[in-house]
């Protein structure tokens, strides 16, 4: 099953701007989607964000990453 999990950028949240709007819409297209709430995201660290990826996410071939500002860093450090 395809699955992606959306991370917020620095100072966001899981219900900002567009991203429960691509949730609803890559649900519609039968992904199982997973809005990560990042630790601290008003002073965000790479170290603790990257953990946090490690933690949550389950990586196989038919997942897909996407973030927003700071942590389009984080997924490609997680990589």
């Amino acid at each position: 099953m395809k699955k992606a999990y959306i991370i917020h950028g620095w100072g966001g949240n899981p219900q900002e701007s567009w991203l429960p709007w691509l949730k609803e819409e890559l649900e519609k297209r039968n992904f199982k989607v997973n809005i990560i709430k990042m630790p601290n995201p008003n002073h965000p660290t790479i170290k603790s964000w990257v953990g946090k990826l490690e933690k949550v996410v389950k990586a196989d071939s038919e997942t897909y990453l996407i973030g927003h500002s700071i942590c389009c860093q984080t997924i490609l450090r997680y990589l």
